[in-house]
């Protein structure tokens, strides 16, 4: 009991805050949106490093696969795969963000959005 009354009073004393620091409802939609805008940068701060490096990653893992498997014909076929994979996905994650930037959809689209 003691922990549901704990929450809800951190719930309230979020929704205070936000309502002290807004002077107006679009600015009360704004100050809540602020934090999911800068959850959104961050989480796509780690996508932009975690990716390539990934898929750099696979790419020397395939390679050294295909060429220690040289007498073996599965280790070369699942090392040759590997980069195959590893190709594709760079240039899927290029397109993805060649398309989102053409339409205009990125975090500052949406951190510069009116909540009104």
């Amino acid at each position: 009991m003691k922990k549901k009354i704990l929450g809800f009073g951190a719930l309230v004393g979020g929704a205070n805050f936000v309502s002290a620091t807004a002077k107006t409802p679009g600015d009360m939609a704004s100050a809540m949106g602020a934090p999911l805008c800068s959850l959104l940068q961050s989480i796509l701060n780690l996508f932009k490093a975690f990716f390539p490096a990934l898929f750099v990653l696979m790419l020397i893992y395939g390679a050294t696969k295909y060429i220690f498997s040289a007498d073996d014909p599965g280790g070369r076929k699942v090392g040759k795969t590997r980069m195959i994979h590893a190709i594709i996905g760079i240039i899927l994650l290029s397109l993805i963000r060649a398309i989102l930037d053409m339409f205009g959809l990125t975090p500052e689209w949406y951190c510069n959005l009116s909540f009104t």
